[in-house]
């Protein structure tokens, strides 16, 4: 199955020019080129997504492999951001990158986070782990979308060059996955929810860290009364170990249309 800064240590080295007449020194760590720490970033992503692509793992391996997929993008942010150096930011294409990659990561982390707080509860069946995984993976795959929307209004060829932007392209999705709904709506009713006891280990899914995740072109936003008046509705109609939580502020169209598919196919099939 699928796709901090860390203190910057500066040594300086002072003697006293009252005592000595020398001037301190100062000696600052390296750093590469955006362009290479970014094209690294993007391998890293890439070939993290292919590592079991052709594979059929077991229920077990798959809890696993979400575990470990978790670390490593950790890992990977984390080694991307301290080789960023804040001046190179300041070129405006690298800033508008440098944006696009942290919302490809935040995507594919918050899916991994998601997914692992329901494969550390004790004794879960696979059946109600698959449940909560589509429902995120369905998310996850919409705002991927709309990352691939902002990427198009974005000529990143220029910095990254032919192959590196083709791998780029290849990290997000720019088709609606609504082929996720109807198997995930089936799941419902089912009995196969996180006992009651154990769902203070799971939380509520929460949308509102991505009310700026959008396109220049799909900039209006939609009022949040309206969205969570969707959300209420689709909770109705899901089990009750996965949940919705009310967005505190007005969404825009990639959330909107995500919770509006959903509730679709919810009243289409119950």
């Amino acid at each position: 199955m699928k796709k901090y800064f860390k203190l910057i240590t500066i040594i300086i080295f002072t003697t006293s020019i009252l005592l000595t007449g020398c001037q301190s020194s100062k000696k600052q760590e390296h750093k590469p080129d955006y362009r290479s720490t970014a094209k690294k970033f993007i391998d890293q992503l890439s070939n993290e997504g292919e590592k079991h692509k052709d594979k059929t793992p077991s229920f077990k391996e798959v809890v696993a492999i979400h575990k470990k997929h978790q670390k490593n993008l950790e890992k990977y942010y984390k080694e991307y951001k301290n080789n960023v150096d804040p001046q190179d930011l300041k070129n405006k294409d690298n800033k508008k990158l440098d944006h696009l990659l942290t919302e490809i990561y935040e995507v594919n982390h918050d899916f991994t986070i998601n997914v692992n707080q329901v494969g550390n509860v004790k004794g879960v069946d696979e059946p109600t782990y698959m449940k909560h995984m589509t429902q995120h993976l369905y998310l996850a795959e919409i705002l991927s979308m709309n990352v691939a929307k902002e990427l198009e209004e974005f000529d990143y060829n220029p910095l990254l060059g032919k192959k590196h932007s083709e791998a780029l392209e290849d990290l997000v999705r720019e088709e609606m996955p609504t082929d996720k709904l109807p198997p995930y709506v089936d799941m419902q009713g089912q009995d196969h929810m996180i006992p009651k006891d154990q769902r203070a280990k799971i939380s509520k899914i929460d949308l509102n860290k991505y009310k700026d995740y959008t396109s220049e072109k799909y900039r209006k936003k939609v009022p949040k009364e309206v969205i969570n008046e969707v959300i209420d509705k689709i909770n109705k109609k899901l089990d009750d170990d996965i949940q919705f939580k009310h967005v505190d502020e007005d969404m825009p169209a990639s959330v909107t249309t995500a919770l509006s598919k959903e509730l679709d196919a919810l009243d289409g099939y119950l």
